[in-house]
């Protein structure tokens, strides 16, 4: 693209390239924003060209192309990896260093901050559950020490029955929470 912009290319190639371009939006669009860079470097610097100042030479363009496709030395290699890794985390054990610990503790906020809300909801989550579960225990005992007398026609029907309760208290606090969740809403 640079090439066709400086006039360094063949007609064959320039044809070829105009081709592509029509039939290719990205191309055409990357064109007209190095074009409009061109123009407004004109604009912004009046009477001064590049070709006033210094002389590339003729194949410049190609040149530095064929070198960016080719120069891709390390970049492929587990080697400069580890070495990208590394240079990394010793940039950050610097810069903490240099910032000193008190900024270390407001870089780590919002880590810290997300942790304690999750260990909130976590610790929330396993207190509903095992106070449910002492619940369900108190009732079944009460309830069940009661009835294993009985025969199991009815042991099968109050197991039923209580599972219908359990289920239906469930909706009814689900309800009442939604109730007040919309309740909240609305003001």
């Amino acid at each position: 693209m640079a090439a066709y912009l400086d006039g360094e290319l063949d007609a064959a190639t320039a044809e070829r390239f105009e081709r592509h371009v029509k039939e290719c939006a990205s191309c055409a669009a990357a064109l007209n924003e190095q074009k409009r860079l061109l123009c407004l470097l004109d604009v912004a610097f009046p009477g001064q060209r590049a070709e006033q100042d210094f002389a590339l030479p003729k194949d410049f363009a190609r040149v530095v192309t064929a070198h960016a496709r080719t120069d891709m030395s390390g970049v492929r290699q587990r080697s400069e990896h580890r070495r990208a890794v590394a240079l990394c985390a010793l940039l950050a054990v610097g810069s903490f260093a240099l910032l000193g610990l008190r900024r270390f503790d407001a870089a780590l906020a919002p880590f810290t901050g997300f942790a304690r809300a999750v260990a909130g909801i976590l610790g929330m989550l396993a207190r509903a559950l095992t106070d449910a579960a002492t619940g369900a225990a108190v009732i079944l005992r009460a309830v069940g020490g009661h009835y294993f007398a009985e025969h199991l026609p009815f042991k099968v029907l109050t197991g039923l029955l209580l599972a219908c309760a359990a289920v239906l208290l469930l909706r009814l606090i689900g309800s009442y929470h939604r109730a007040r969740v919309q309740e909240g809403e609305n003001f």
